[in-house]
């Protein structure tokens, strides 16, 4: 008797974490168009790029997120299945996540501190 595909987990833990990863993906696409309105005051140049560089990186952040969310059902599954699996994802995008929110708020403390 084979089990279905999917879900694997009760609690639903991979599931889960998609949603958690789109969520951040809505509040920083959110979070930055809305800081472009208070930015574009002072600096309108940058209030006018800011609302769509934060646009562009939701939308890598979502892709990104389903890719992930994708590669660890296969793993998921392959790893239920007995089988070869293939490589579990990493933590890249939870790196490159970071990183951004280092490099945003090094940037806003500029400004502020350059004003």
């Amino acid at each position: 008797m084979t089990e279905p595909p999917g879900p694997w987990d009760r609690g639903l833990q991979p599931e889960r974490s998609n949603l958690a990863w789109r969520r951040t993906a809505l509040g920083i696409t959110a979070g930055s168009v809305l800081a472009s309105r208070l930015l574009a005051a002072a600096h309108p140049g940058l209030g006018l790029v800011l609302p769509f560089a934060a646009l562009a990186a939701g939308g890598i952040l979502m892709a990104a997120a389903e890719r992930r969310s994708d590669r660890l059902g296969r793993w998921l599954r392959a790893r239920r299945a007995g089988g070869p699996a293939p490589a579990a994802p990493g933590g890249r995008l939870l790196l490159s996540v970071a990183v951004a929110a280092v490099l945003l708020a090094v940037a806003g403390a500029f400004l502020v501190l350059g004003a």
